[in-house]
């Protein structure tokens, strides 16, 4: 019997299995902090329970005949909860830099592609006591936000919430078809590719439709006149932007949320646009500190913006376009350079240059799927026209649990590519704002010195607004002050605030 037509990867999921390399792994992860003990059988069990709601985790990805088309989400008959969640224990003394170097290097082990693309590894020993788990997902199945809604379905509000009733009938998986089915799927997929195509046509022919149609190409026009000259520029050099290898270190700074909002409050702004000040100030802290003179400079940042939609919340995949926001490092006051990028990114919403980028993001769909798959391949080892991906998630402001277990810190790993040597995720999670670097420590061997330069940055803007430290760090945190201020040997302090 025939089965139903299966979930297609789109242009833009496929990205992220073409350009996959050893040295670039294609996954986010998070790295979550819980009180209590927790074992890998626990995780096998309460992921077990709820895994009726996360269908996607026990799908793997399934090629299409000769690769004439993107491949297809198929249920994955051998599929065990087991087989992707490992266990082991920090070496000592288990400090929140043994974490990230630990967290760094099974970060670089790729996820098997003939299973769902998925892995937990469940971490004792950490010097701040309870569990840790780190989380892969791959971003072929996830974005940022996404990756975010699906942590909360595993989550509860209330300690100890019991698991959700299991279905009625217990889960058969869909039999792998053959590949005169898939042939048969990819035609089908076709087809209805080119009607929609042509139904998009027709509706230039209603009211409305060709203003519509000339805004959206103006909206291109406008991303390509903006982007274009950056894609064929030569990269300003700096002491981050390398060509990357297979390691991988990450650190942490969390700053009280609501401390935060009063800052923005004071000096104007949006969060991210405080984000993005402080991301500035850490780099040009970080460029003098490997004298490298950031006067006058100015960087750009990739920074992903969610296009997904009420209607669309809890779907996978990935539903973002981008922006490239100018980073002010040649700015040395804090004020001037957070109103700089404050009136840059209400310039770039002016030219709606989002838009017009996820006009391209969206245009791909109708590339030729082998063709896509090789221009990823191809892509430049050593290129990349940005210095640094800047990537802001929105979490929940409530505390989650996992059964019995709250989750004290969530801190965010991003991917790296060709010649990003640092990248920047921030999440929101409870009453504090984490802005989390990753490092290939082959180019940035000081991650948690850039750490703290971006704390530095902050406390600039902190004190400049007139807002008094909001008090204590986090509940659980490991990150005690002495631990923090060490340094790798050879390398220098970080440079204090102005």
């Amino acid at each position: 019997m025939a089965s139903s037509p299966p979930k297609r990867l789109s242009a833009h999921d496929s990205v992220f299995l073409s350009w996959e390399r050893p040295e670039q792994p294609m996954h986010v992860a998070e790295c979550m902090v819980y009180d209590g003990h927790i074992t890998a059988a626990d995780i096998v069990r309460m992921i077990g329970d709820r895994m009726h709601l996360l269908p996607r985790y026990r799908q793997k990805i399934v090629p299409a005949p000769f690769g004439i088309a993107h491949p297809t989400w198929e249920d994955d008959p051998d599929f065990d909860v087991a087989n992707h969640v490992d266990e082991q224990t920090l070496p000592g003394p288990g400090d929140d830099r043994v974490l990230s170097r630990v967290c760094g290097e099974l970060y670089c082990r790729l996820l098997e592609r003939d299973r769902p693309l998925w892995h937990l590894t469940v971490l004792h020993g950490h010097a701040g006591s309870g569990t840790v788990i780190f989380l892969k997902l791959h971003h072929a199945m996830v974005d940022g936000v996404s990756s975010v809604e699906l942590i909360e379905v595993l989550h509860a509000t209330v300690r100890g919430t019991p698991p959700p009733p299991p279905p009625a009938n217990a889960w058969q998986p869909r039999p792998v078809p053959g590949r005169v089915e898939r042939l048969r799927h990819v035609v089908a997929d076709e087809v209805a590719h080119m009607l929609g195509g042509v139904r998009e046509v027709g509706d230039l022919v209603r009211p409305g439709a060709v203003g519509s149609l000339a805004k959206r190409a103006w909206a291109l026009t406008r991303a390509a006149v903006d982007t274009g000259p950056l894609l064929v520029r030569p990269l300003p050099p700096t002491p981050f932007n390398a060509p990357i290898h297979p390691k991988r270190d990450f650190a942490w700074v969390e700053f009280p949320l609501a401390e935060v909002k009063a800052v923005r409050a004071t000096l104007g702004g949006t969060i991210n646009d405080l984000v993005l000040a402080v991301l500035a100030g850490g780099l040009a802290r970080y460029m003098a500190r490997h004298g490298v003179d950031p006067d006058g400079r100015q960087l750009e940042a990739l920074c992903p913006v969610s296009v997904r939609g009420h209607d669309q919340s809890g779907a996978l995949g990935n539903l973002v376009s981008m922006v490239v926001a100018p980073l002010y490092v040649g700015i040395p006051d804090g004020t001037e350079r957070l109103a700089a990028e404050r009136a840059a990114m209400q310039d770039l919403k002016r030219r709606e240059q989002a838009a017009g980028i996820y006009e391209v993001i969206a245009s791909s769909n109708w590339c030729p799927a082998p063709l896509w798959r090789l221009v990823w391949k191809l892509w430049p080892r050593t290129y990349f026209p940005f210095h640094i991906t800047s990537t802001n998630v929105p979490g929940p402001r409530q505390p989650l649990f996992l059964g019995e277990h709250e989750l004290l810190h969530w801190y965010p790993f991003g991917v790296q590519w060709t010649n990003n040597g640092l990248f920047l995720c921030t999440l929101s999670y409870r009453e504090y704002l984490t802005l989390g670097p990753v490092a290939d420590p082959d180019v940035v061997p000081d991650v948690w010195d850039f750490a703290d330069d971006l704390r530095a940055a902050y406390e600039e803007l902190r004190a400049a607004a007139g807002v008094a430290p909001a008090g204590p760090p986090p509940p659980g945190t490991s990150t005690a002050p002495a631990a923090r201020v060490r340094r790798r040997p050879g390398t220098t302090a970080a440079i204090a605030s102005p």
